[in-house]
């Protein structure tokens, strides 16, 4: 059963805003949650002051894109997009344990796609999936990303998404 509070955060508008440094422990939270790290690229446990450094970096760092997610009033969570390694934008997202499978995800990812096609028109983004992570993958599926490829890295299977605006 759904409480009034999931049922407003669910139904509520989605959007986008640039982060700042005053989003630093929020994007923390999110992107630490056991559940989070154990289907990231990297699972290691992030430490506080290691975060704050990587997150000063990224803020100013041209090609990376970082936007924090709110339903209605509340921020749940960060989309971040690197386009500055390659031709290929790395695309990722964190969302808060309660606004997980409320088509949050699916919306803010639709929007943060918007974005950087008006951004950087023509941009191709990748998502690596941990193949263990059906919701994510479908997710990404709803957003117009399609699989590419698999690839293993360490012990862990991943499924390597890609968006190319249309």
């Amino acid at each position: 059963m759904i409480s009034p509070a999931e049922l407003s955060v669910a139904n509520a508008t989605v959007s986008l805003r640039t982060a700042g440094w005053h989003d630093v422990h929020k994007v923390w939270r999110w992107n630490s949650a056991p559940e989070v790290r154990a289907l990231a690229l990297q699972s290691q446990p992030i430490a506080v002051d290691e975060h704050q450094t990587w997150y000063s970096a990224r803020l100013c760092e041209t090609g990376h894109y970082m936007w924090i997610v709110s339903a209605g009033s509340s921020d749940v969570g960060v989309v971040r997009i690197n386009a500055t390694e390659s031709d290929i934008g790395i695309v990722s997202i964190a969302l808060a344990r309660d606004a997980r499978g409320r088509g949050i995800g699916t919306r803010a990812l639709t929007a943060a796609c918007r974005r950087i096609d008006a951004l950087r028109p023509g941009q191709i983004l990748e998502a690596w999936v941990a193949a263990t992570n059906l919701a994510s993958a479908h997710c990404f599926e709803n957003c117009g990303f399609r699989w590419i490829r698999s690839e293993e890295r360490g012990e862990r299977t991943f499924n390597v998404y890609r968006w190319e605006a249309r």
